[in-house]
């Protein structure tokens, strides 16, 4: 038989269960209206760039957007004078620049109505892709550079070298400007064909 124990021990575990579904729960719903109060925001940003600007629900609605009145279920944008349709989705900041990107930029038709607006979220984008493009420039900058320095040690390191472990430090020159599967087969091939080529000064240049 189970026992006094035993059952309280199922009991402990129904209750901890339940009340860890409890906590998921209540975590969803609080995402669910962070994403609504955040909705609510793009959507009146979007309005207040332009008076045609509509926004349409595409899909159900959930209970808790029943509840709190919030913007939560999928949407999209819309407007008379679009020539492109928008996306759908929940997350609206990304829809209202998409659908921005697709119609507003130069629309002669736009009916301004007041700040903030869709310039606000456009702007935002805009600075995280010059941050990005500007990170990308200096990691590139960063890499020729660290290439340009173990090219001149590997130079070093070959001076007066014979034709074939010239060759050995040619090939190790294309594989770190190129690291290719066809690069790599070169240099395996090399380490096959003349192992004993392949001494501490041309580990450093490989390991470099």
């Amino acid at each position: 038989m189970c026992g006094l124990n035993c059952l309280h021990h199922r009991r402990t575990l129904s209750t901890s269960r339940s009340f860890g579904e409890f906590m998921d729960i209540e975590a969803e719903i609080e995402q669910a209206v962070r994403i609504g109060e955040r909705n609510k925001e793009v959507i009146e940003l979007v309005q207040n760039w332009c008076a045609h600007a509509e926004v349409v629900q595409n899909g159900g609605i959930g209970l808790v957007e029943i509840q709190t009145g919030l913007p939560i279920g999928m949407r999209f944008f819309k407007c008379k004078y679009a020539r492109a349709q928008g996306m759908a989705g929940m997350m609206l900041d990304e829809i209202a620049v998409d659908f921005y990107d697709r119609n507003c930029g130069d629309c002669k038709d736009r009916s301004p109505v007041r700040l903030p607006n869709l310039s606000e979220l456009v702007a935002k984008r805009d600075a995280a892709r010059a941050r990005q493009a500007e990170a990308q420039t200096k990691h590139a900058e960063a890499e020729t550079k660290a290439f340009g320095e173990r090219a001149n040690r590997r130079s070093k390191l070959s001076e007066g070298s014979a034709p074939a472990r010239a060759d050995i430090f040619a090939a190790i020159d294309s594989f770190d400007r190129q690291p290719s599967e066809e690069h790599k087969k070169v240099l395996l091939g090399m380490a096959g064909a003349v192992p004993g080529q392949f001494d501490d000064g041309l580990q450093h240049a490989l390991y470099d």
